[in-house]
Formats: C-alpha cells, structure tokens, sequence
C-alpha cells in the first residue's frame, strides 16, 4: 500500500510531500526543540555551577587567609622601606656629632655690671679679663646662678688674660664664672667673679 501524500502549502503552489517523509521531519523538528530545552537545562546549571564556584571561592579566600590581603609583597616592601627612612631620619641624628664651632666668649665685666650673652649649645672658648692679677696658675670654675658647679678646669694667667675652653651650655640662663688663685694647699682664694647671661 502506497502512503497518502499531505498537502504543504508552498510559496509556489501546493506542494505533496509523503507521510512517511513528513513523519520524519515531525520527528527531528520534536527531537531539535528537545534538545534545544535541554542544552538551555544544561547551559543554565553550567553558569549556576560556575557562579557557586566563584562565590564559594571568594568566601574562602577571604575566610582563609584575610591578613594577607592587606601585605602584599609589593605593600610590604613598600611598608619595609618607609620604615627604614624613618629609622634613618629619628635614630642616625643621634649617633653623629655636629662640629659646631666654639663661641669666642670675651668677659671683662665683674659682678653686678652689665655683661654679654653667649649662645648655648656651642662649645665656649672663654677669654677673660684678668688686668690687675698677677701671672700664674688658677682655677676656673663656671656655675649656674643656683650656685651649683657646672665645670671647672686650672688654667694660667698670662698677659693679663685667662683662656680656657668652657663646655655648651644647655639651658638659658644667668652662669657665672669665678676665677681662684691657686695656693699651695690646694685651696684657692676667690679672685675675681663674672657673670654672662646665655641664650
């Protein structure tokens, strides 16, 4: 028996196809729009599976290992040499020693006369009036205006003139300097006295 023909319509006309043929083609357009639903099921738990991984991943980064978010190595050495800077700018200052040059301090004013400042912290190279002493050896000694020794030193008159270095002065104030006539027991008289302000 001979299958019956279906009726197409075509854009040119009528066109008869076999019913076993047009059996086919129902079946492979059934089976594409399956598989098309399919391949979308599959598609779409794919890009669910692989935004779970991501977020799952994401979430244990972050759980696992937080701190090292924040040091990097790139932010470490950065870290590494800013504290080394500033290590060098607060600490090193310290260890070297400025060579600030002495002071030429020259003082002919006796106590209770105006007399000259000094600058402190600098080294003092102490030029004093000695006119009237006679020539020889004496104590220096420098204290502050509480009467407390801050330095003392022997030292020689000559021409009329003591030269002594004093150490810096650290704070400002009134200081004064006693010159002592050196006796043979060791125990000098007060010559002479001066005073000089520091700032």
């Amino acid at each position: 028996m001979r299958p019956r023909a279906a009726n197409v319509p075509s854009g040119l006309g009528r066109t008869t196809i076999p019913r076993p043929s047009l059996r086919r083609w129902e079946w492979l357009l059934v089976w594409i729009a399956e598989s098309a639903g399919w391949l979308t099921n599959v598609e779409q738990r794919y890009v669910d599976a692989v935004l779970e991984a991501n977020r799952g991943s994401r979430q244990a980064s972050r759980s696992i290992r937080p701190w090292k978010a924040w040091f990097p190595v790139s932010r470490l050495s950065c870290a590494a040499a800013a504290a080394a800077l500033l290590l060098v700018t607060l600490v090193a200052p310290r260890f070297v020693t400025y060579s600030n040059p002495a002071a030429d301090v020259y003082i002919s004013a006796y106590r209770g006369l105006e007399a000259g400042l000094v600058p402190i912290g600098r080294p003092l190279h102490v030029h004093i009036n000695a006119a009237g002493l006679p020539n020889g050896p004496v104590s220096v000694q420098l204290i502050n205006d509480q009467g407390s020794e801050i330095w003392i030193e022997k030292a020689f008159i000559q021409h009329e003139r003591v030269d002594v270095t004093a150490p810096k002065l650290t704070k400002r104030g009134a200081y004064y300097i006693r010159v002592y006539s050196a006796a043979p027991d060791k125990t000098g008289k007060l010559v002479r006295e001066y005073y000089f302000g520091a700032k």
